[in-house]
């Protein structure tokens, strides 16, 4: 929330307590009457008091949420998990006041996943994350009850058994909030077992997967006890010789848990060159969590002089004793001369304070530009024009203009529209335009190639 949302809500509170409180509940009933979306929370409001009969109220609402057999596409889904959500805000309420009604409702909750993941197109993952969130309420629902009756490893282990569409993924990583170390050693325990008799079993028959459903859960245990090793164990038991993905996934995790040491086996022995860059960068992070300033030093200067880029040239600067940065300084104005990415080097030469340079180059490499990211040549464009360098930034944005006419791309005709006021504003900047051609030149070449866009033209009128 932004700042200054935050003080207007603070100061809407304030106010609030000035309202009378028979205005405030004549409010909420004229609200009760006009917006039939919130004429459920409005009631369980009402009934706050008395959980028993909140839960009953909310009950009927997972009920019907479970019950519902209409189709939602992807245009609904949004409204519909905004309805999910707001049940779920309700149920999750009672936590505090009946913790032993709300684990049960979102017990419920989560068992509608099923029914609901099968009418609906998620797409978005709205829906999935409403049910990522439940999970986590059902466990700090637990929490909050901790019935000695209940055996709560075999209530997450049966839980976890749903997991079908992978919304409760976050079950067994954050199982700390209910369970205890021994209890997760427990829980680790079993899922070993289970990866070991899948393992024997998909030796004979290939098409079994269901070792990977006990890897995962095994691997969610270790996250929960926050230890590498047992995730390292998960990982190699499955995968003994691990591809280069699963290296990453299992180095982070070393990071992640607080053994960043342990992913140094494996970062420090060659990857394939694809890979490079992110095993460097996983490199500077280990070192950065081990103190290890000497070889992270060597690695971000590897990295940049890899891939010159205005970020890897500051992380590299940030290592470096300051009698070395004007050194560091010329290394990189070389560097980004010869930068295969235009876009690259004119930003790392803007980082240099070079805008004269940078601009230089972007006009002397202007058909390269084409070839860029969208993104990166709008920031491109915007950060020259801000430097002062108007032919550079015309080249950008001819380029931008360019690229949507061409390609015909009618919903980024108002973009385009912009580009070519934009284009007419820095006319007035640019003395030469050589080696470019002429402002005048240049959009009367755009409306003999494009005179049938009419919309297009259209949007450039206004």
């Amino acid at each position: 929330m932004a700042r200054e949302t935050i003080d207007e809500f603070m100061q809407l509170e304030i106010q609030l307590q000035e309202v009378k409180p028979d205005k405030l509940r004549a409010f909420i009933l004229q609200l009760y009457a006009s917006r039939p979306d919130l004429m459920p929370s409005i009631e369980a409001l009402a009934l706050s008091s008395d959980p028993k009969a909140v839960a009953k109220l909310l009950r009927k609402r997972v009920q019907s949420l479970r019950n519902g057999r209409k189709f939602i596409d992807y245009r609904a889904a949004s409204a519909f998990a905004a309805d999910m959500d707001a049940l779920l805000a309700d149920i999750a309420a009672l936590i505090s006041s009946a913790p032993d009604l709300a684990w049960q409702l979102l017990d419920q909750f989560l068992a509608t996943a099923p029914k609901v993941m099968q009418r609906v197109d998620d797409s978005s993952g709205w829906v999935g994350d409403v049910y990522r969130q439940a999970v986590l309420h059902w466990l700090d629902a637990a929490d909050a009850w901790q019935d000695a009756d209940v055996d709560w490893v075999e209530r997450i282990y049966a839980l976890n058994q749903q997991n079908d569409y992978g919304l409760l993924d976050g079950l067994l990583s954050n199982a700390d909030r209910v369970l205890g170390e021994q209890q997760l050693r427990q829980l680790a325990w079993r899922y070993e077992g289970e990866l070991r008799t899948a393992l024997k079993e998909q030796s004979t028959d290939s098409r079994r997967l269901d070792y990977l459903d006990a890897m995962v859960a095994m691997k969610g245990v270790a996250e929960a006890l926050r230890d590498a090793a047992l995730y390292e164990r998960a990982l190699l038991m499955a995968s003994p010789e691990p591809n280069e993905l699963q290296l990453q996934d299992l180095c982070r995790a070393f990071i992640r848990l607080g053994d960043p040491a342990g992913a140094l086996k494996y970062l420090e022995r060659p990857w394939p060159p694809r890979y490079e860059d992110t095993r460097l960068s996983l490199l500077d992070t280990v070192y950065a969590f081990t103190d290890d300033t000497d070889r992270q030093l060597q690695i971000r200067e590897q990295r940049f002089k890899r891939s010159p880029s205005a970020a890897g040239y500051r992380d590299w600067l940030a290592c470096l004793p300051e009698s070395a940065h004007e050194e560091a300084r010329l290394e990189a104005m070389a560097l980004a001369e010869q930068q295969c990415s235009v876009i690259a080097g004119a930003n790392l030469l803007l980082e240099l304070g070079e805008s004269a340079q940078a601009g230089a180059l972007v006009v002397q490499r202007r058909e390269a530009l084409v070839e860029a990211g969208y993104s990166g040549l709008v920031d491109l464009a915007k950060a020259l024009d801000k430097s002062g360098c108007a032919l550079a930034a015309t080249a950008c944005y001819r380029a931008l203009l360019l690229d949507i006419l061409v390609s015909g791309r009618s919903r980024a005709y108002g973009h385009a529209a912009r580009y070519v006021h934009k284009l007419a504003a820095l006319a007035t900047e640019v003395a030469d335009f050589s080696p470019l051609a002429s402002h005048e030149a240049f959009m009367a070449d755009v409306s003999e190639q494009h005179k049938r866009k009419t919309s297009f033209w259209a949007k450039v009128s206004r």
